[in-house]
């Protein structure tokens, strides 16, 4: 998150992305502690004058996200904020284009995500076993999600 990309650092093309964005309110950046010094020094540097709230980050990417929805609850419970998008900052080259839509998508349906189409080609199987023509990869297993959820 904090390497060199060009001539900025990977976060700070993550949140540049997100600043530029009509309807993007607010900036939530979600650290390891041992890392807020150092992300407090990119952001003054790389970002200067830009508000970005520095939450501290749990032992988990969930917990994390968590964390940063605790920290905007009191808005969201006051009708101050009513989209909350979650982008991991590690992936800086996220196009316009598509945050625009998500985001769009959030207003009108109350949730979205982003996802890539499939393509078809010849030869692949589907989850359910069956065959399926011009796929341009097949699916050889998928892992066990027995131990993912709390439940």
């Amino acid at each position: 998150m904090y390497l060199p990309l060009a001539v900025r650092r990977i976060v700070t093309w993550s949140l540049e992305l997100f600043r530029k964005l009509p309807g993007i309110g607010r900036l939530v950046l979600v650290v390891r502690d041992e890392h807020r010094e150092l992300a407090a020094e990119v952001l003054d540097r790389e970002l200067p004058g830009v508000p970005v709230d520095l939450v501290t980050g749990g032992e988990t990417r969930h917990e994390s996200e968590y964390r940063a929805l605790l920290h905007l609850a009191d808005e969201i419970r006051d009708g101050e904020i009513d989209v909350v998008l979650v982008h991991d900052a590690t992936r800086p080259l996220a196009p316009v284009k598509v945050v625009e839509e998500v985001l769009g998508t959030a207003i009108r349906s109350g949730s979205a995500i982003p996802a890539l189409p499939w393509r078809t080609r010849s030869g692949s199987m589907r989850l359910d076993g069956s065959r399926m023509r011009d796929a341009p990869w097949s699916i050889a297993s998928a892992p066990s999600r027995g131990g993912c959820c709390a439940g």
